[in-house]
């Protein structure tokens, strides 16, 4: 074995290393944190359940506006309108 195809073959295996590694890290990175208090336990339940089988709409308020990464904000008069049919 070549000299050039051991140090290819130290490489590919640093890079598959790498790769496990970072996958694994945003395992990590990614695992829940809320806390989880025994009297919210009933409304967990029900928002599970509505958010497994149910249907829900994101909604964002047609007057926020974002400008160099700030977002405006909204008033009720508006989000009110945005809401009437």
């Amino acid at each position: 074995m070549s000299y050039l195809s051991q140090g290819c073959r130290r490489i590919s295996l640093c890079a598959l290393l790498t790769v496990l590694g970072l996958g694994t890290g945003a395992a990590v990175l990614a695992a829940p944190v809320c806390a989880r208090p025994p009297a919210a336990a009933p409304q967990l339940a029900r928002l599970t359940q509505v958010m497994a089988s149910g249907r829900y709409v994101a909604y964002q308020p047609t007057q926020i506006r974002v400008f160099n990464g700030v977002a405006s904000r909204a008033d009720e008069a508006g989000i009110a309108a945005d809401l009437t049919v």
